[in-house]
């Protein structure tokens, strides 16, 4: 009964990859999920690999998306975390008692881009100000925040700093821990008006908990029809239950983060990617946008300055984003850091230690 089981399996999983599996495109390199190794505190790092070559292809025509290599280094100075990040900026000739440090996942990264494209790269050239690139593909705002409370929580020096956070809509989903490599994160539960860390999400999610299952019937994904089919069912029904925790989960985190930032005189700035598309053509977004501008109001009236990308460029403009792809490209990432570049220090390079962040904009 098992070989027969074994053999049926086998032959519905030829079947499914020849005629039925339709993949868009083609990763090629050393990028991808078998770069990325467990971390108790973010759920996963990247490796310890310090130049990660990434290829994508697509598969209809066999055109080259990009083909790109990231820089990664170990995290460093105080509150040192067990994570690795991509390079920025670095200012070797003038003062280094400003920093900006950018948070978020694969927009902050810089994923299909070269190095010196990335945002944090670009506004740091362009400035002349030290930066941090500390974004990873696929992370949320609970690492976002798991990062911030750890390492920036209590800071030993008096440098300035200025906190740049990449806001997506799907960052809200992923602090819900809906999707199948969120099965290992942090996951914070809301009492009342307070965050609690409840520990890994495959203990504490519902969606992590079947990930975590389908991962063993599946064979560790080998048997990709019944992977693919667990994971679009797990996924859209939990999407599709976003509810006023989620929500309010998203708001203590980016709340807690202001608030530290202003006591220590720092800004906190949210660049709000507020494009909410349909997940289906002629359906509403999972994430509400008037609850998240709601969301965002509340913490601008508190010193966050909060930026619509569609203010600063054409979010459906494809000359901004990568061909075929949906990252912002060197295009779109040299327009964002040239407004903040603007915004903050008024178009001029930042060479003495004694110049000031103007105060919090409404």
């Amino acid at each position: 009964m098992l070989f027969t089981t074994l053999f049926i399996l086998t032959v519905i999983e030829l079947i499914y990859r020849f005629f039925f599996k339709r993949d868009a495109f083609t990763e090629k390199g050393n990028y991808g999920l078998t770069i990325n190794t467990l971390n108790t505190k973010y759920g996963y790092t990247i490796k310890n690999i310090n130049r990660i070559h990434h290829t994508k292809i697509m598969n209809s025509n066999g055109d080259t998306v990009f083909n790109v290599t990231y820089t990664i280094i170990p995290d460093s100075g105080f509150n040192k975390q067990e994570i690795n990040h991509r390079i920025a900026y670095r200012n070797v000739s003038g003062t280094d008692s400003i920093e900006v440090i950018f948070l978020g996942c694969s927009f902050t990264f810089g994923s299909g881009i070269n190095d010196t494209e990335t945002l944090p790269y670009q506004f740091g050239k362009f400035s002349n100000v030290n930066t941090l690139n500390m974004g990873s593909g696929g992370w949320g705002t609970h690492q976002v925040y798991q990062l911030f409370r750890n390492k920036y929580a209590e800071i030993p020096d008096k440098k300035k700093r200025v906190f740049v956070y990449s806001f997506i809509p799907d960052h809200l989903l992923r602090a819900k821990c809906i999707y199948s490599w969120d099965a290992n994160d942090p996951y914070f539960i809301v009492r009342n008006d307070t965050l609690h860390l409840a520990g890994p999400a495959y203990k504490n999610s519902s969606a992590a908990k079947v990930h975590l299952v389908a991962r063993f019937v599946t064979l560790a994904k080998s048997l990709t029809f019944l992977s693919d089919l667990e994971n679009n069912l797990v996924t859209l029904n939990a999407s599709k239950k976003v509810n006023e925790e989620d929500y309010k989960r998203v708001f203590l985190m980016l709340r807690e983060i202001n608030n530290i930032t202003r006591n220590r005189s720092d800004q906190f700035v949210i660049l709000h990617w507020n494009d909410y598309k349909d997940p289906v053509p002629g359906t509403p977004s999972f994430v509400s946008k008037e609850k998240m501008n709601s969301l965002l109001n509340d913490l601008q009236k508190n010193g966050a300055i909060i930026i619509n990308v569609s203010d600063i460029l054409d979010i459906g403009d494809s000359a901004n984003f990568i061909a075929k792809d949906n990252h912002p490209n060197s295009v779109g990432n040299g327009k964002i850091a040239q407004y903040l570049v603007n915004r903050f220090f008024k178009g001029q390079a930042i060479s003495v230690a004694e110049k000031q962040f103007p105060v919090a904009h409404k």
